[in-house]
């Protein structure tokens, strides 16, 4: 299964859509995830349209957003477990704040918050934070597989 990771999209207060590169490969996955900070549920809507989306919601998210998205899940894809938080803050120690939200035998957490990515292996759990697509400097997403038990993840920097 290919999963497209966003998060810190922040339509329309920072960018007035997502890029067309993440808009192009988000069609050819079978689940997106979305750590928060949509900014409007037009953003959310839009992505629905391209996949199923799993997501939460982040600080800068309007009412509208987080009326309807948790600030924290877990979801079960073919066999593993992926934890999805937003994050909190400064950046200095984030993954370990947003691996104390979860039980240590979780497969994968999917983070946001910093905008920057993130990719690192802790005992059995991948922790992958997306970056931003519309930081001003430095725009990614992710992708995550799974498969044959396993799951890996790849930033993609554009």
């Amino acid at each position: 299964m290919k999963i497209g990771v966003l998060s810190d999209t922040h339509v329309p207060t920072r960018a007035s859509c997502l890029p067309k590169e993440v808009k192009q490969a988000l069609h050819h996955v079978d689940l997106i995830l979305h750590a928060g900070d949509f900014v409007s549920i037009e953003m959310y809507e839009q992505l629905q349209q391209l996949a199923p989306v799993e997501a939460v919601a982040g600080n800068m998210d309007r009412p509208e957003i987080t009326r309807v998205l948790p600030s924290q899940r877990e979801i079960e894809v073919t066999g593993k477990t992926i934890g999805i938080t937003h994050g909190w803050g400064g950046p200095w120690d984030l993954p370990q704040r947003v691996c104390s939200r979860f039980r240590p035998d979780i497969d994968c957490i999917v983070f946001g918050h910093s905008h920057t990515p993130y990719y690192r292996k802790e005992g059995r759990t991948l922790l992958f934070n997306p970056g931003s697509p519309v930081s001003s400097s430095y725009r990614s997403y992710g992708l995550l597989t799974v498969e044959e038990g396993r799951i890996s993840g790849e930033i993609i920097h554009f």
